[in-house]
């Protein structure tokens, strides 16, 4: 229908975890500096252990530099989706790493 069209070309459409939300950057930006300041060996060991989504969405991020709008295409989701994964995926690294090594 014209409607549900309308909508999924606006990207509002959502399942699963691709819920819409509005993302704090000040939290965003905290797991970001809690992340980089990991060392890299450790932040190595974070990586194997947390799920495979998790590690690809980081490692599209911050290894291979992909923009939002670049990973958006990749998951097949849209711009809050993929800032929500990213999200939750810094936060899943550190709770990782704090269960590892402890807070440091």
């Amino acid at each position: 229908d014209v409607y549900k069209r309308q909508r999924k070309h606006n990207r509002i459409i959502t399942s699963g975890e691709d819920e819409l939300v509005n993302i704090s950057d000040d939290d965003s930006d905290l797991l970001e500096k809690q992340l980089m300041s990991i060392r890299a060996e450790r932040l190595v060991e974070v990586l194997e252990v947390i799920p495979t989504d998790d590690k690809a969405i980081l490692l599209m991020k911050f290894q291979d530099g992909m923009s939002i709008q670049d990973i958006m295409p990749v998951l097949d989701c849209g711009e809050s989706a993929v800032k929500m994964r990213i999200k939750r995926a810094k936060a899943k690294a550190l709770d990782t790493y704090k269960s590892m090594f402890g807070d440091e």
